[in-house]
């Protein structure tokens, strides 16, 4: 299964009463991350960025670079916890203004859901690659082909001066 590069926001609970809970929250942000990777997906994991940067600057401040983040992504997957986390649910209101599909992975249903999604925007990565190879320039043939043409060695196929580089000889007897 190839992902595309499908980026994945990990959003959860991050600030806690103890540095233990904090740290217990990074892993758990981190194991949903992993899940995501074992499906081929790249997980972005602001807790595991910016967890060591508690306390340099204020939570807004890494409440807003989160969500920048989070922007880039193709779809935002809730880990445990995330009802009780002021900043996830303020990372899910900004979700659904950039229309980001949100998933909440401690649900069967859900994670059920994410991997139908997975495929859909794989079928979608894979029209619009077609779609781009049908839009890209026919190679311009030369007028008067040197069948002893290199391109490693030469920077026109001829010697006529047209300014073409390809040889037709070269698409009907590859190297």
């Amino acid at each position: 299964m190839n992902s595309y590069n499908i980026l994945v926001y990990i959003a959860g609970p991050f600030r806690a009463k103890t540095k233990w809970k904090n740290q217990q929250n990074i892993r758990n942000a981190e194991n949903t991350g992993m899940e995501i990777a074992n499906l081929q997906c790249t997980p972005i994991i602001p807790h595991a960025m910016y967890g060591n940067f508690d306390g340099e600057f204020t939570d807004n401040f890494w409440l807003n670079a989160a969500i920048n983040l989070m922007k880039r992504c193709n779809c935002v997957v809730l880990c445990e916890g995330w009802e009780h986390s002021e900043g996830t649910l303020a990372e899910i209101e900004v979700a659904r203004q950039h229309n980001l599909p949100v998933f909440e992975w401690n649900s069967v249903r859900e994670k059920a859901k994410f991997e139908v999604w997975v495929d859909q925007k794989l079928a979608e990565f894979k029209e619009q690659e077609n779609f781009l190879k049908m839009l890209e320039p026919e190679p311009v043939l030369c007028c008067k082909p040197n069948p002893n043409f290199q391109p490693q060695n030469q920077t026109a196929c001829c010697d006529c001066d047209c300014g073409k580089t390809e040889s037709p000889e070269r698409y009907k007897n590859p190297a």
